[in-house]
């Protein structure tokens, strides 16, 4: 009985290393786990932040660019009445030029009504 007593007592001794050993290997695994996991967590984090930063910049170029072009739209609609107004005073004072200053030009032609009063076709 007590070869029994101690061979069971060393199968004993036995599991309980085995047990003690692969308590530590799964606390060694939890532990891998976690910090493979918070690696990968702080991996994509950056990268998050990384296509944040750039999609921002991307919309900020955009906007300083649509700016841009809103100001220069601006500056040519703001100037095109100028143009356009310097372009009639100069019209009008060619005009000016080949007729009398002070006297609207004749004109040379009979207008049309009255070209069709005396015809009878009214």
């Amino acid at each position: 009985m007590g070869s029994l007593t101690s061979e069971l007592s060393l199968k004993y001794q036995d599991l309980e290393k085995q047990v003690q050993s692969l308590i530590k290997s799964q606390e060694q695994n939890q532990l891998d786990t976690k910090t493979y996991v918070d690696n990968s967590i702080a991996i994509m984090e950056e990268n998050l932040n990384t296509q944040i930063q750039q999609n921002s910049d991307k919309i900020q170029h955009q906007i300083t660019a649509l700016e841009t072009s809103s100001a220069n739209q601006l500056t040519i609609l703001t100037q095109t009445p100028n143009a356009v107004a310097g372009n009639v005073n100069l019209l009008l004072s060619s005009f000016n030029l080949t007729g009398s200053p002070t006297s609207p030009s004749k004109s040379t032609t009979t207008p049309a009504v009255l070209l069709t009063e005396g015809s009878g076709k009214y």
